[in-house]
């Protein structure tokens, strides 16, 4: 299977978010568009610093943590 074919699957990464979010115990429900204010649960993140949001030109969804700059990329990074 393709990444393009998962990505279509998955609203455009959005339910891979969901599910890693959830899997780690997380309550947080992702919504079509950007989600801000998110507690990254890779870390003891206290501020909520996550946004997961639709990239500008591709439509599928990335994240970044403004609260330490090596939590960025797409959903296949955030899974992995």
């Amino acid at each position: 299977m393709e990444k393009e074919d998962i990505l279509k699957m998955t609203h455009n990464g959005l339910d891979i978010f969901q599910h890693v979010l959830n899997s780690l115990g997380s309550s947080k429900t992702l919504k079509e568009g950007k989600n801000n204010g998110i507690k990254n649960p890779f870390y003891e993140d206290k501020t909520g610093s996550l946004s997961i949001y639709p990239d500008s030109n591709s439509g599928d969804y990335l994240f970044n943590d403004f609260g330490d700059e090596k939590y960025q990329g797409d959903a296949f990074k955030f899974y992995s």
